[in-house]
């Protein structure tokens, strides 16, 4: 499931990463360039986002910008953190800025300084926690803002009060109505990180937000293509139009297609290659 956290997480912060710099980060980004996010020398390493970042004018011309996304407050993340500022520095050679997010349910205690006798080294925590939700949804330009809300403070506020103040900033910016679908899904999968699912599920359903897969046109071909092909290459045809879908996860697929965890895994990364 964390890895499901980190996917959405990940894909949001793409479509967010220069609206949200200052709100998250407090950086101003002007430019992105796309970077090749493999690093590897004897060792290999692929960090979650990695960005050349032109900022605006009285800023450093250009830096790297390297973000990871966490779940797991893991004591020695400072190491990692350090050994990719190190393959970073010695394939690019370029400022480099380093953020972790954590998006987890406790506060974080990872420590994000390491001080040796020939060796000063920090990166920068963001604990999504500590950002005010309404400072997303107000003058939220995208989607992806709205879905951020759902792990950000709600600075004493009742939850029956955001969550339909959230759903519905994420119903106004969502461009139609399969986006808003996946949305909701992304909302809902997160919420389990605040102990919020069944609230959100709750709403979602009070305000007709939930998705049907029974009504998705993939899935209705997967299941027609499986009547003619015979039932084993049929449900593996719909599991392929579930995985493309985009709209859930490898375990509800699981659910769905009644197939072992493992299986859906294996068919996801062979339509990945």
């Amino acid at each position: 499931m964390a890895q499901d956290y980190d996917k959405i997480l990940k894909e949001n912060m793409e479509a967010l990463i220069l609206p949200l710099a200052d709100k998250l980060l407090g950086l101003p980004i002007k430019t992105t360039e796309e970077l090749p996010d493999d690093l590897q020398t004897t060792l290999e390493r692929k960090p979650d986002l990695l960005k050349r970042v032109t900022a605006h004018k009285n800023e450093h011309p250009s830096y790297l910008l390297h973000i990871e996304f966490q779940v797991k407050d893991e004591t020695t993340m400072a190491n990692r953190m350090l050994l990719y500022y190190a393959m970073l520095w010695e394939k690019y050679q370029e400022p480099i800025k380093q953020y972790v997010i954590f998006i987890g349910s406790r506060k974080p205690r990872m420590a994000t300084i390491l001080n040796h006798e020939q060796l000063n080294y920090h990166f920068t925590l963001v604990d999504i926690r500590e950002l005010d939700y309404r400072n997303l949804l107000s003058n939220a330009t995208q989607p992806e803002e709205a879905v951020l809300a759902i792990l950000s403070s709600f600075k004493k506020e009742e939850v029956d009060t955001v969550i339909p103040k959230i759903l519905n900033r994420l119903r106004q910016l969502s461009k139609n109505e399969r986006k808003l679908k996946r949305y909701v899904r992304q909302i809902e999968i997160l919420a389990n990180l605040r102990h919020l699912q069944p609230k959100v599920i709750q709403y979602t359903e009070a305000m007709a937000l939930t998705y049907d897969i029974k009504t998705d046109v993939r899935y209705q071909e997967g299941k027609e293509e499986g009547r003619q092909e015979g039932k084993g290459e049929g449900k593996e045809a719909m599991i392929i139009a579930m995985l493309k879908s985009g709209l859930l996860t490898d375990e509800q697929i699981a659910q769905i297609a009644d197939t072992p965890l493992k299986q859906i895994r294996k068919v996801r990364k062979s339509i990945e290659k």
